[in-house]
């Protein structure tokens, strides 16, 4: 036998001595995997989402009729960029190597949570502040061509607000629920692999079907004042309500549709 074979076969049997006791490769891998999909999952819905938007506000900053409003498309666009660009370099998924000893898997598996938990911490600087100053401008421009809309224009403000303070509560649990996982990864690696990750109470269900069926019920209705009247004008006829209904009533029905359809489709998902 070689010295280098010798210094193998010893390296080999310390990394075996030092795989924390119960912790099969298989299992720390599949957590790890799991892991992986989800967050690309979330990263692949946040780039259609920028991409929608890029979409739709680009073709009017050329189009704005007053200096403002572009100035507003152009800073949101700005941010919507330095958020991808964050979210890519800081919250992307690696993939675990294959051929790691299960002690560096299970210290692979812990960065990519603690990688994940720095994220959402950092909620305000690395995605909900850098939106801010666009919306700003273009509420301010859209209320210098309107002066009359000043109420929508604050309403829209007022509802930015609180729904950037409903995401990073959102984000600050899911933190501290990845701070629990890396804890009880440290103490007792077993049993926190074996351990499924804590899912969402009923009411952090319920606010993001809320925000979520928001988000929906606000483009659904500028979609359809933009390039179906007619639409909104029967959905009201159907539900019994004037066409002349303000725009927040026609809001909350879609609201109350969407968080009924999201609730029906994770009680179908559950079975």
């Amino acid at each position: 036998m070689t010295p280098d074979e010798r210094d193998d076969i010893r390296r080999l049997w310390k990394s075996q001595a030092d795989d924390p006791p119960g912790v099969s490769l298989e299992i720390v891998q599949t957590r790890s995997r799991v892991l992986e999909r989800r967050v690309h999952r979330r990263n692949i819905g946040e780039y259609a989402a920028a991409l929608v938007v890029f979409a739709f506000v680009l073709p009017r900053i050329w189009t704005a009729s007053n200096g403002v409003l572009a100035a507003g498309g152009t800073v949101l666009l700005a941010g919507i960029t330095y958020v991808m660009y964050r979210m890519h370099a800081f919250g992307s998924a690696r993939t675990m190597p294959a051929d790691l000893a299960v002690r560096s898997c299970v210290e692979f598996h812990r960065a990519e949570l603690e990688r994940q938990r720095d994220l959402l911490q950092n909620i305000w600087t690395r995605y909900l502040l850098p939106f801010w100053p666009g919306m700003g401008l273009i509420l301010i421009g859209s209320t210098l061509e309107h002066p009359e809309r000043w109420p929508f224009a604050l309403g829209t403000a007022v509802l930015a607000v609180l729904m950037a303070f409903q995401i990073a509560w959102m984000n600050k649990r899911s933190a501290k629920t990845l701070q629990e996982m890396i804890d009880r990864l440290k103490e007792n690696p077993m049993a926190a692999l074996r351990t499924d990750p804590p899912s969402l109470t009923l009411a952090q269900r319920l606010s993001v079907w809320v925000m979520m069926s928001l988000l929906g019920a606000t483009a659904v209705l500028f979609v359809m004042q933009r390039f179906f009247p007619n639409v909104k004008a029967g959905i009201l006829s159907f539900a019994g309500l004037p066409a002349a209904t303000p725009n927040a009533v026609f809001i909350l029905l879609l609201l109350v549709v969407g968080v009924a359809v999201q609730a029906a489709w994770s009680m179908i998902r559950r079975r």
